[in-house]
């Protein structure tokens, strides 16, 4: 792996150093993991690693742009070698420098522990449900000494968040085998690892980090509007096809399309009224719909009653399916994202909802991303709760909309308001 011999600030500059991502809107989301154990009282170039990386984390934070969003989190500095110390001093929000700096500046060295890996799901979670490119960096002087295994979590978590999520790692003035477990750590998150050896190397970096971010936000893209249906009309546009059409159980009315659950499956080829868009799609969008609709239990030993779709079908044996179905004999919801490969169910991501009131407004996306898909539900806070996401090669998928019942289950009415595709290309 090459080794950049850069610093702390330029970890930052990683962050945002490929060209902006699909749905990247144009504040950059960034969390920071900061060592504060003992070992950063050490000496680097004539100052302590400690103090050292508080001047050059300060004066990045002063040249980021300030839709930048910016988090951060500290462990070692309780020093009781306690590997359950890891504190989130500052969410991932827009950039208070300030703030922050405040944070940070009572930082001192103790003899703290150096949780590595558990930090990186401390990070995780503190970055679950943002949209766009996220980052992680990690600043620190030496290896994992909680039993953890950094460079596997990082592996697991870049399998989960997909390439929208990257972790780098900074060492500071550290030896040949902490310098192999920290650049593994960086390499199987999908970053790059930089070696900071003396507080000059730190400095140096600024003005080419100050240069590269602003640059990034400048050429980041807001998503617009490619596609939108609102259903004024008194049916479908031509961007609609309709499968296994029946008036009986669809109509276009009052600036809502109205879909009854009808039995049937898109996987088994009979589902009625399968709505499915037909124009034009961007390389990278994101597919939108808002409802409301009654998902219903219905008494008996199935957990699959009502399902209502938000689907990306190719054909019969290859699909993606963001699903809201009832369960069986209760007021629960599950809201999840299925998987169909030639044939072949994959395990679905998903999440529970305790949900009595009926009908219930939903909130729901895909956002496609080169060959990944990540589905988001819109939570009771009004913010993107991310579902998880599926890769898929090698076929062409076309967002669609569907409500399905068991044989026996109870008819439901989904009120569809409004459709849209989003793209920032």
């Amino acid at each position: 792996m090459k080794n950049l011999v850069l610093g702390a600030a330029a970890a930052i500059a990683l962050a945002y150093a490929t060209p902006a991502q699909a749905f990247a809107q144009a504040d950059k989301n960034v969390l920071f993991i900061l060592d504060s154990s003992g070992s950063m009282a050490q000496d680097l170039g004539g100052e302590t690693k400690m103090a050292a990386a508080k001047r050059v984390f300060g004066e990045m934070l002063d040249q980021l742009p300030p839709e930048t969003n910016v988090g951060l989190a500290v462990y070692g500095h309780h020093g009781d070698r306690d590997c359950s110390v890891i504190e989130v001093m500052t969410p991932v929000q827009p950039l208070d420098a300030k703030a922050i700096q405040a944070k940070v500046e009572p930082l001192n060295p103790v003899k703290g522990a150096t949780p590595i890996a558990a930090s990186l799901d401390v990070a995780a979670e503190a970055l679950k449900g943002i949209e766009g490119p996220r980052a992680i960096v990690v600043i620190s002087d030496g290896e994992e000494t909680c039993n953890g295994d950094p460079v596997a979590k990082a592996a697991q978590l870049r399998e989960k968040f997909g390439i929208d999520v990257s972790i780098h790692v900074v060492g500071l003035s550290v030896n040949e085998k902490q310098t192999a477990q920290l650049a593994a750590i960086a390499e199987k998150g999908g970053g790059s690892y930089y070696a900071a050896n003396d507080a000059d190397q730190l400095s140096e970096s600024l003005a080419e980090i100050k240069t590269r971010v602003i640059q990034q936000t400048a050429e980041a893209k807001t998503p617009s509007v490619f596609f939108e249906d609102e259903f004024e009309g008194a049916g479908l546009s031509e961007a609609w096809q309709v499968q296994n059409q029946d008036p009986n159980s669809m109509i276009v009315d009052g600036g809502k399309l109205f879909l009854v659950s009808t039995p049937g499956h898109p996987s088994n080829g009979n589902s009625t009224n399968l709505v499915q868009y037909a124009g034009e799609l961007p390389g990278s969008y994101e597919a939108y719909v808002k409802l409301t609709t009654p998902v219903v239990d219905y008494p008996g030993s199935s957990n699959d009653t009502t399902q209502v779709n938000l689907s990306m079908i190719a054909d019969t044996d290859n699909m993606l399916q963001l699903t809201i179905r009832g369960q069986c004999c209760s007021d629960r919801r599950q809201i999840q994202f299925w998987k169909l490969q030639n044939g072949e169910w994959a395990p679905a991501h998903g999440i529970s909802l305790d949900r009595t009131d009926d009908p219930v407004g939903y909130e729901l996306k895909i956002a496609k991303n080169a060959f990944r898909y990540t589905a988001f539900y819109k939570n009771d806070n009004g913010e993107w709760q991310e579902i998880g996401t599926h890769a898929f090669l090698g076929k062409s998928l076309r967002p669609a909309l569907d409500v399905v019942r068991l044989n026996d289950g109870r008819e439901t009415i989904t009120e569809i308001d409004v459709f849209r595709i989003l793209t920032a290309e």
